[in-house]
């Protein structure tokens, strides 16, 4: 499954975004990783500016019971805020083969992050 927002198309492809590949090998600023992902910035020079989410198989026991890929996960999650009114995330490409996969999102604007507003990551209560 691969798909590309046809009004982002001409922005991807002008950073070299065109290919399932491309995406997955996508050099950028790193702002968050964990042992299943990474999510780097991506920036424009003619399109708001995105954060790319790769999921890469990283053969843990956890994956091997997983019966759809993250990004199909993730994917249903932004459907279902959709649906309850929350529609400020908005998908422009996504791609999975097998369980390695990506998502990209637009930026999101006049919003503060939640870890800004809670003064920290280690401000939450657990």
């Amino acid at each position: 499954m691969f798909w590309i927002a046809p009004a982002s198309r001409d922005a991807l492809q002008g950073n070299g975004l065109v290919t399932f590949d491309d995406f997955m090998r996508y050099h950028g600023e790193i702002v968050d990783a964990n042992s299943r992902s990474q999510v780097k910035h991506v920036t424009f020079d003619n399109h708001p500016d995105a954060y790319l989410k790769i999921h890469r198989n990283n053969f843990r026991c956890v994956n091997l019971f997983r019966k759809v890929p993250l990004v199909k996960t993730e994917l249903e999650n932004i459907s279902k805020l959709a649906v309850a009114g929350f529609t400020n995330l908005e998908p422009i490409a996504f791609g999975w083969h097998g369980k390695c996969g990506f998502l990209m999102v637009k930026e999101l604007a006049g919003f503060i992050s939640l870890e800004k507003a809670s003064l920290g990551k280690n401000k939450f209560i657990r």
